[in-house]
């Protein structure tokens, strides 16, 4: 069944048990649609860039969903005529994020709230608050400052409308496939660039396709300086974790030359054709 990524925000004036009867009434519906949720996150109580119905603050809900598309028009028409949510963002993705999320890793440090979904949160400080010398937090698994991602972010988009799977690819490209930022990480932010109105998207397919408005073309002007300054950085240790990246990939190699062997269920047809691959990948790399 398509997989799909799903954050929904609720009332900031109902209680923590209200939300979660809510998440399990979502749940349900999924369940009853023939589809099932294989993740469920409460990201709690964050402010939100600009007020939506009143309200300044929302309970976040974060689902990842294994479902037939007839079940996820159901969840969504449910949502619409739900009082208590005020926004929700469904995308279909090609595989789920296995562990916590990015939000919920970092939820409690408080350093790295600073620009994103945090108490502070929102655009903060102008649209991307101030980037903290650059992309590159140093503190545990973020590679990004958040501020700078999603800079970085509306620069992709101004190249060329992009759906979020696109912008992902692209960040990974760019890091020679040493880094790919979650989907968990993109797609929220990409609502929050639609609502400051530096993007906009349009329904296409499955899909919503990002382009950018003219209040983020100024936007990129004003900050061209910057955004030059990180995506040198950004192309500087790409080169460096490129390097990285080709021993990930040897030693992901290896793994399963030997996973292969150790099942003891080669046939010796099977056996030999995978020594001429192997020979034959050698021959390609001296030939570089």
């Amino acid at each position: 069944m398509p997989l799909y990524e799903s954050t929904v925000i609720a009332r900031q004036d109902i209680a923590a048990t209200q939300v979660d009867t809510l998440a399990d009434e979502l749940t349900a519906i999924l369940t009853e649609g023939g589809g099932k949720v294989t993740k469920r996150e409460s990201w709690g109580l964050r402010s939100l860039t600009y007020r939506i119905k009143k309200n300044r603050k929302g309970h976040y809900v974060f689902f990842n969903i294994d479902a037939p598309s007839a079940a996820i028009n159901e969840y969504e028409r449910r949502m619409r005529i739900n009082e208590d949510v005020l926004r929700y963002l469904t995308v279909r993705v090609e595989e789920h994020e296995e562990g916590q999320s990015a939000v919920l890793i970092n939820k409690d440090r408080p350093a790295e709230r600073t620009g994103g979904f945090g108490d502070r949160g929102g655009f903060g400080g102008g649209p991307f608050g101030r980037h903290r010398g650059g992309p590159f937090g140093g503190r545990g698994r973020r590679v990004f400052d958040g501020g700078a991602l999603r800079l970085v972010v509306l620069g992709l988009i101004a190249e060329e409308p992009r759906h979020g799977y696109d912008i992902i690819k692209a960040l990974e490209t760019r890091f020679q496939g040493s880094y790919s930022p979650s989907p968990g990480a993109i797609y929220p932010m990409l609502q929050m660039l639609e609502e400051a109105d530096l993007v906009v998207s349009e329904a296409n397919g499955n899909k919503r396709r990002y382009s950018i408005t003219e209040a983020g073309t100024a936007y990129l002007a004003d900050h061209a300086e910057e955004l030059a300054r990180i995506n040198a950085q950004i192309d500087g240790v790409s080169a460096e974790s490129g390097h990285a990246a080709l021993g990930e990939e040897a030693r992901d190699l290896a793994k399963a030359v030997f996973v292969r062997v150790r099942k003891g269920e080669l046939t010796a047809e099977q056996t030999a054709r995978l020594r001429e691959i192997l020979r034959q990948a050698r021959r390609d790399i001296d030939g570089l």
